[in-house]
């Protein structure tokens, strides 16, 4: 077990005490512990997503391995690689990609925790060209954000990777912020934008992103907060302020453990190691570095892994143990190496050389420093070459070359020099431009107390010109108002009595239609009447015959008229129900066919429904209207005729059709055979006996239904009507 080592014999304790102050051996104490208790339990919703991925087949598996990619990239780097991969198998094969930016994000994430930089950047030429087709904008935000990391990461070239996290952010708040998402994404961004800052040596700047970041609503509470303290942390570093430093890292790491962030508490046992070696408190730093390997061997972060070396390293080299601080620092500059991160290598040679200055091996140290030195020009990292020049100045001063140690120290004063020049010109800009702000405001001051006047006067007579505009607007607009009032009032009238106009014309019209077509009937029967009066027919019997067809006749054409009245008023009553189609229609055929085959016509049918397929009909009223459509048929079709009854299922719509053979109505016409009391003067008389209402009936019953009926010529040489009524929903096949 890692705290093996320690003991709590009494003389310990006494010696811990010695060494720390009360504050940090509590913290310290409940650091150690809370770790040794600390079962990596994983949050509940982690635990859900791998319930679910236990179960699920095929597509169902996408979302679980997205989210676990999510988590793992950055507790456990190459779990998350597995499951992102897998997910982008899944995602291609099955063409669903809603989760695809979402999984190459944490992908791309996962090779940048691991240290796989290639494959980083690899990925994120895949991942942006996925973005061009299905990028939101906070999917692309996230992609600019993970070139950043990329090219800080890698090349450390801080200064390339600050425009694409400005973009991130222009992204970010050109979306809706009420979400806390959005929010934390923000935060998040200006967080990293201080960091590349704090990396250029701008640390003025940086503070100012981080407190931007502390200060965003939705930011302040998520996980994220701990790097943005730790952060600052090392901003009070760098100015050698180490216990406000051992504050912000023990609040972040206070954060990360109630997140259950296991790399994030990795990460800031590491900045409290770095801070306890700067202020040579080597026995606190050993024990928070070696917590923090412990914790790194699950996870596999190498940037962890690097940090970790580098430190033991240094603090072995505080106990003057220099072998094994050679050891630890050559481990850190083969995994810097195996990173490809020229900043960490930079790092890891600056501190071999200074093990092997102590263990007075200057040849040694020279190399090293030298191999830093080239890191840092090539870089542009004014930091490090300062110090690069500074240490090799002490080498060869060592060595006795006087030479190359004036040399370089001459370089490092340049180089300091140039740097407070930079910030002497930095801090007279910004006292001149205060001055000019100053004057400004001096100059506006002055400006605003001779202008009190007269701006008054004008806001007097602003006041009364408004005044007298808005009156004359608001008059404009009632005057306005008032007119086209009573201009609608008029087109409101007008078009009233247009449509009554139109509404007596039809009613006269009908009622004389009505009164045409009851005449025929009526002038035949009192002829009848009048020849049974007188005996003048031979065929009693037939002649009884005769008045019994008319008023049937008459019987359904005020049948037919009272129909359509209801139809009008809305009164049409449906019985609806869900029938089976092919049930319903097949029980009608035999029925059809003997009704057409006793007017010697040739009856056909094709009923093309699936058995399952139901459909939401008045069974009675729409046999009535197949009725009228076959009578309408056998009425007008030349004998030996023809007639096909069709039904089938297209787009929703239960479709039936009746054609028959020739004659056939104009095209022109196919449209008004649905008018009341309309005949197709070709084709159809009073010789046939229809009403001339049959097929308007057949439409209001269609139209009740919520469907269409129109008509067409037939293939057959006549006329096509079709029925389109709507299929139950969900039970269309």
């Amino acid at each position: 077990m890692i705290y093996s080592y320690l003991s709590f014999k009494p003389f310990f304790l006494r010696y811990l005490l010695r060494v720390f102050s009360v504050k940090y051996f509590t913290l310290l104490f409940i650091l150690i512990f809370s770790t040794l208790t600390e079962a990596r339990d994983k949050p509940e919703r982690v635990k859900n997503y791998e319930a679910q991925l236990a179960t699920a087949e095929g597509i169902e598996r996408i979302s679980p391995l997205a989210e676990l990619a999510k988590y793992y990239a950055y507790e456990n780097p190459e779990s998350s690689i597995r499951y992102a991969s897998e997910a982008l198998e899944l995602i291609t094969a099955h063409k669903d990609f809603s989760r695809a930016m979402f999984t190459h994000h944490y992908l791309v994430l996962a090779y940048y925790n691991a240290g796989k930089f290639d494959l980083m950047e690899k990925q994120l030429e895949i991942y942006a060209e996925v973005a061009k087709s299905v990028a939101e904008k906070d999917e692309l935000a996230m992609l600019n954000k993970d070139y950043a990391y990329l090219y800080s990461r890698r090349d450390s070239n801080y200064t390339k990777a600050i425009p694409y996290l400005i973009k991130a952010l222009e992204l970010y708040r050109q979306m809706p912020p009420e979400t806390d998402n959005i929010n934390a994404a923000i935060g998040g961004t200006l967080n990293d934008i201080g960091l590349m800052n704090y990396y250029n040596d701008n640390f003025d700047k940086a503070l100012e992103y981080y407190t931007k970041a502390l200060n965003t609503v939705g930011y302040q509470n998520t996980v994220y907060v701990v790097r943005t303290l730790g952060n600052i942390a090392l901003i009070h570093r760098q100015y050698q302020r180490y216990d406000e430093a051992l504050d912000y890292y023990f609040r972040a790491l206070a954060l990360a453990r109630k997140h259950k962030s296991y790399n994030r508490i990795a990460e800031q046992l590491i900045n409290i190691t770095a801070t306890h070696v700067q202020k040579k408190d080597y026995v606190s730093a050993l024990t928070s570095i070696k917590e923090a390997k412990e914790l790194n061997q699950s996870i596999g972060d190498m940037r962890n892994k690097f940090q970790i070396s580098r430190y033991t390293g240094e603090i072995y080299k505080g106990q003057k143990d220099y072998e094994s601080a050679v050891e630890h620092l050559n481990s850190a500059l083969k995994i810097a190496t195996e990173m490809k991160t020229p900043r960490f290598v930079a790092e890891s040679e600056m501190a071999l050389g200074n093990v092997y200055i102590e263990k007075e091996n200057y040849q040694s140290a020279i190399v090293h420093f030298q191999k830093a030195l080239n890191i840092g020009k090539e870089l542009e990292f004014e930091s490090l070459t300062m110090n690069a020049h500074l240490d090799l100045s002490k080498a060869f001063r060592a060595v006795g070359n006087t030479d190359k140690a004036y040399e370089n120290l001459k370089d490092h004063y340049r180089l300091k020099e140039i740097r407070l020049d930079e910030g002497r010109v930095k801090k007279l800009a910004e006292l001149e431009e205060q001055f000019k702000a100053e004057q400004r405001e001096s100059e506006i001051q002055i400006l605003t107390k001779e202008n009190e006047l007269k701006s008054l006067q004008i806001e007097r007579q602003t006041y009364q010109r408004n005044m007298w505009i808005a009156g004359l607007v608001l008059l404009a607009f009632v005057s306005f108002f008032l007119f086209y009032r009573q201009s609608q009032k008029r087109k409101i009238t007008a078009e009233r009595a247009e449509m009554m106009a139109e509404l007596v014309e039809k009613k006269n019209q009908l009622l004389a239609d009505v009164s045409h077509e009851l005449r025929t009937p009526l002038t035949v029967l009192q002829l009848k009447v009048e020849a049974l009066q007188h005996n003048l027919v031979e065929d009693v019997n037939a002649s009884y015959d005769g008045l019994m067809t008319k008023i049937g006749d008459i019987n359904h054409m005020i049948s037919d008229i009272y129909q359509l009245a209801q139809s009008d008023i809305g009164a049409l009553k449906l019985d609806l129900k869900e029938n089976n189609c092919k049930q319903t229609f097949g029980s009608w055929m035999e029925e059809f066919s003997s009704v057409v085959k006793a007017k010697d016509f040739k009856w056909q049918q094709e009923l093309n429904i699936a058995e399952e397929v139901c459909a939401i009909f008045d069974e009675a009223r729409i046999k009535q209207v197949i009725n009228n459509l076959i009578n309408n048929s056998l009425a007008y079709t030349d004998a030996p005729g023809k007639i096909l009854f069709t039904a089938n299922i297209a787009d929703k719509w239960l479709v039936i059709k009746l054609e028959d053979s020739s004659p056939g109505v104009p095209p022109a016409l196919h449209q008004k055979i649905f008018e009341r009391l309309f005949r197709v003067e070709s084709s159809r008389s009073r010789s046939t006996g229809g009403s001339g209402l049959g097929l308007s009936i057949c439409k209001s019953i269609v139209d009740a239904h919520q469907g269409k009926i129109f008509a067409a010529d037939s293939p057959q040489g006549g006329l096509s009507i079709t029925i389109q009524l709507p299929v139950s929903k969900g039970r269309a096949h």
